[in-house]
């Protein structure tokens, strides 16, 4: 029989606990948890977030967690005329996640190799690249290696090593492959955690494993927009590359310069290849929890991903030249809130406009997180400026309240 993975045990434990109050209890239940307990798995299509998403029930009514969304497909034909199947526990991870074997399905064979493309083609030249991040690079380098370590006492060591250059790289994408190679570390971890170690070995060992499971768990929650926060981190990196070393920028105005149509129509393209997207969340690109959710979601490759922020940051700076003037005066007024960035202060005008206000302020919360907007100017300067233009018309009271 094949084993899966029950994931947001701690989101069933109580909507009014802390994160920290709900995975205590979730690590409570689950080292209570005995390995042969029946458990029902029930298909949620209504579910808003995942209609592929399937339940797992304990104590007939009793909610708590979901299957993995990687493994619903296959699982869905199993399902009887009710839309449910039996499973039973079969072990955990000392921590806040615990499977269950489905009889009926064979031992799956997992691959981080190519997958079919998700999004339309790139709209393009081969010739005009965002190049990977340096992180990612390393990590493409360390994750296959880590992964083809035996997991014995004997090699320890040297998993050590290898786990501490692949934990901090372990959150820098969205990418099928960064999802699946976490998984597989994750996995690995567990076995490891089962080895005959030292006392010191088997607790560092263990603290990476409850980190990686946490940082899994926040790559499949909606809870805490976890997704929205690394998709913007790492497209503010990349407009900062960019605009510092010149070259993409350089090559797609090479390439505007050869081509036969106008910059205005390479832009139109490019705006349109966002209608082009398989899912119409994906098509209002200037919403990027959404996005980055959708993204995530439907699991594009590195290079997909890429093609997404290369788009993103030639509209910034490509956009419709007539459009952007009306927006001049408030740039301006954004820049000391940036420190000084024009790039930054027009990349945040672009986002907000028509954004709702909750939406506005967790985006200023991040990027007040990141270092992009001065901390002195996050409540009444940034306010005013936005309460002036009418893109944040709520109350200074009520944005100093979700302003962190």
């Amino acid at each position: 029989m094949a084993r899966y993975e029950v994931t947001g045990v701690r989101y069933q434990m109580g909507d009014e606990l802390t994160l920290e109050e709900k995975t205590r209890k979730a690590a409570e239940f689950i080292r209570k948890l005995e390995d042969g307990t029946p458990m029902i798995l029930m298909a949620e299509p209504d579910n808003p977030k995942d209609m592929e998403a399937i339940a797992v029930y304990m104590d007939y009514t009793r909610k708590v967690g979901y299957l993995k969304h990687e493994c619903c497909r296959e699982i869905k034909p199993l399902l009887d005329a009710d839309g449910q199947y039996d499973a039973v526990v079969c072990g955990n991870d000392g921590h806040v996640t615990f499977f269950v074997e489905i009889e009926g399905v064979a031992e799956r064979q997992e691959h981080v190799g190519k997958a079919e493309r998700k999004l339309p083609a790139s709209p393009l030249p081969q010739d005009v690249l965002l190049p990977f991040s340096k992180e990612e690079r390393a990590l493409q380098v360390v994750a296959p290696q880590l992964l083809k370590k035996a997991v014995t006492t004997e090699n320890a060591d040297e998993m050590m090593k290898m786990v501490e250059l692949y934990m901090p790289l372990s959150e820098v994408s969205l990418s099928r492959e960064d999802d699946l190679w976490r998984d597989r570390v994750l996995k690995l971890l567990r076995r490891v955690c089962h080895l005959k170690l030292s006392d010191g070995q088997k607790l560092r060992f263990e603290q990476w494993r409850d980190k990686l499971n946490d940082t899994v768990g926040d790559f499949h929650s909606r809870h805490n927009h976890w997704q929205q926060k690394v998709f913007e981190r790492q497209l503010s990196e990349l407009r900062t590359k960019a605009a510092e070393k010149g070259e993409f920028f350089e090559q797609f105005e090479q390439y505007v310069k050869g081509a036969k149509e106008g910059l205005t129509d390479i832009v139109a393209r490019l705006q349109a290849w966002f209608d082009e997207m398989p899912q119409m969340k994906l098509r209002n690109y200037n919403d990027h929890l959404l996005l980055a959710e959708t993204l995530n979601y439907q699991g594009v490759s590195r290079r997909e991903l890429y093609d997404v922020y290369a788009v993103l940051l030639l509209l910034e700076k490509y956009g419709d030249a007539e459009a952007d003037q009306p927006h001049d005066e408030l740039v301006d007024k954004l820049k000391p809130i940036f420190y000084g960035s024009e790039d930054e202060a027009r990349a945040f005008r672009k986002k907000v406009v028509g954004m709702k206000p909750t939406q506005i302020t967790e985006l200023v919360n991040q990027l007040v997180a990141d270092k992009k907007i001065s901390h002195l100017s996050r409540h009444r300067p940034l306010w005013t400026v936005l309460n002036e233009a009418k893109i944040y018309t709520r109350s200074e009271s009520n944005w100093n309240m979700q302003v962190k």
